[in-house]
């Protein structure tokens, strides 16, 4: 008798018994994410304050927010943002005097600021899960593609096909294993942590994912 009929069956189990393992206090299926759609992802809010409250982030404005609020003290001229990208000062005028307001720079004079705090994103140890009944190789192919925005990406696999799966395949990709039965959730490898191949991605994510207004 089969264990799992359809891969949806495996969620529920999933999302009991991994959200406790990773300390997560988000979690989201199917996940749109630009690089897939994982099955779940989890991620533990930070104590980085949002900017973005009522309105989706701003991928664009992300990128600069990166790319300048990267050091604390590092006294930034506004023609070095407005030389260098293609932008308004209407656009970027508000987004300067709303990181003043909480904090992240203060205004030197009218030209110049100095960064207070760095810009982090509102989660940390993001995690993406593929869940597959039987087909683990097309299951770590996908889970592959999460690294763009994860920290790490597992494969779960129905605990009566974990034999067939081939190990140093998931671990010489970085990919973790997990078996699922319908008691329980077993992380049989860890995934090795790294950055995320595409830091805007992960901070954009990140956002969607912990902030309530966003519809992931």
């Amino acid at each position: 008798m089969k264990m799992f009929h359809l891969e949806k069956e495996m969620i529920p189990i999933l999302k009991r018994d991994l959200a406790k393992i990773f300390g997560s206090t988000h979690t989201a299926e199917e996940f749109i994410s630009g690089n897939g759609r994982p099955d779940l992802v989890f991620a533990c809010a930070s104590n980085e304050q949002s900017l973005w409250k009522r309105v989706p982030p701003d991928y664009q404005m992300l990128h600069l927010l990166i790319e300048y609020l990267n050091k604390a003290g590092r006294v930034i001229h506004v023609d070095e943002i407005f030389g260098t990208e293609v932008r308004s000062s209407k656009k970027i005028k508000p987004v300067l005097d709303k990181l003043s307001e909480s904090g992240f720079i203060e205004f030197m004079d009218k030209d110049r600021f100095i960064v207070r705090k760095k810009y982090k994103p509102v989660a940390n140890e993001f995690v993406s899960i593929e869940a597959k009944l039987r087909d683990w190789k097309s299951g770590v192919y996908q889970a592959v593609k999460y690294g763009a925005f994860s920290n790490c990406s597992y494969l779960a696999i129905s605990a009566e096909y974990l034999d067939k799966v081939e190990r140093r395949f998931l671990k010489e990709r970085g990919i973790g294993l997990i078996s699922v039965s319908s008691l329980s959730a077993k992380i049989i490898i860890q995934a090795k942590k790294h950055k995320p191949e595409s830091i805007i991605s992960h901070y954009y994510l990140s956002e969607l994912l912990v902030n309530p207004s966003f519809s992931v």
